[in-house]
């Protein structure tokens, strides 16, 4: 009798310890555990461009002045935009402003031209340009080319190769404008100083009186120039 309560205490403990197991892992499984969270947040806005570019297209003028004993006098007085020996002027200025935050590639496209300046020497017409286009001070002389062609190819070839690739941690404080190398571009018509092409200086102004008069040249010597800029980001 005895043995039999003995053996049924053994077996309430032994029912008692499994269910203190159940519960531990239960009470384990509920309050016991590491925990971790966070958020990832990443947010941006458009790069800065805002880029502007503006030309002065001030190349010629009606009048011309010079300094003289009595002061500045007019040197050249016309109803048109007008050039003549002794005189220079600003082809192109322009200005780009705007401080992006993305890298560039700023390309120069010049487009000079020139028409009609051929002049007559000894019953032969041939070329004779005397202006001499300064771009970022280097001088491009008409008068070193046997032909307008050629000078107009070395006009734009020198406006084109001021073209070049801006990355942004270089730009300058300031902005775009005080790091591009933005091209001028001036012209001047010299005196001959030693008077040896006066003549043909004197026949270009005189085919321009024939054509303004209604003469049968029709033939004025011109002179244009175009300088596309184009500003693009770049990888």
């Amino acid at each position: 009798m005895k043995e039999k309560r003995r053996f049924k205490s053994i077996r309430v403990a032994m029912i008692l310890l499994v269910l203190a197991l159940i519960t531990s892992c239960v009470v384990g499984g509920t309050y016991a555990k590491y925990v971790s969270s966070g958020v990832g947040l990443d947010a941006a806005r458009v790069a800065k461009f805002g880029v502007e570019i503006i030309g002065n297209g001030t190349a010629f003028s009606k009048t011309y002045d010079t300094n003289t004993a009595r002061g500045t006098m007019k040197s050249v007085l016309s109803t048109d935009n007008v050039i003549a020996p002794g005189t220079s002027g600003e082809m192109i200025s322009m200005t780009v402003s705007g401080n992006p935050e993305v890298s560039v590639a700023v390309t120069y496209k010049g487009e000079f031209a020139i028409d009609n300046w051929e002049v007559v020497d000894r019953e032969e017409t041939k070329y004779y340009c005397p202006i001499t286009i300064i771009v970022d001070g280097s001088e491009i002389k008409g008068t070193s080319f046997e032909t307008a062609q050629q000078f107009q190819d070395a006009v734009n070839a020198a406006i084109d190769g001021c073209s070049g690739t801006y990355y942004v941690e270089e730009f300058s404080a300031g902005g775009l404008g005080k790091t591009i190398r933005v091209p001028s571009v001036q012209w001047r018509w010299d005196f001959d100083g030693e008077g040896i092409n006066d003549q043909y200086d004197t026949y270009l102004g005189n085919k321009a009186c024939e054509v303004s008069d209604g003469g049968p040249n029709g033939k004025i010597a011109t002179i244009c120039l175009i300088i596309t800029t184009t500003i693009t980001q770049i990888d």
